[in-house]
């Protein structure tokens, strides 16, 4: 070791590096893995911020709402054969068309509402 100017000794690898140092094996991995590791943090921050403000809801309050407004639509679907015949004058036989096609389309509906929740185990016949 030389002592320059009274600043201490030089070392092996002291001091800022070159700028032509390879980095060590893995070393782009480790930071790959990091940054995305962050990136994913970042991620779930953001979300959990939007569900504080009240940008999402929860699954089964979703369901709910959903389930509900359903209910109401089917009810209101279900009634319109009578409506239709007391209110427009449609025969009994036309007003029974009407109920078996509005059947039809809320078995549709089923079916695509149990694709969405891939739960198409058990399926109702089609009348």
């Amino acid at each position: 070791m030389t002592n320059r100017g009274g600043w201490g000794g030089e070392r092996e690898g002291a001091g800022r590096p070159s700028g032509d140092d390879e980095p060590p094996e893995g070393r782009a991995d480790y930071e790959r893995h990091r940054a995305r590791h962050e990136g994913l943090k970042a991620d779930e921050r953001a979300f959990k911020l939007a569900i504080a403000r009240g940008d999402y809801l929860p699954r089964d309050v979703q369901r709910q709402a959903s389930a509900t407004a359903l209910a109401v639509l089917v009810q209101s679907l279900r009634s319109l054969p009578d409506q239709l015949e007391r209110r427009a004058g449609l025969s009994p036989e036309q007003a029974e068309v009407v109920g078996v096609e509005i059947d039809r389309a809320l078995t549709e509906i089923a079916y695509a509402f149990r694709a969405m929740t891939n739960d198409l185990g058990v399926q109702p016949s089609p009348q």
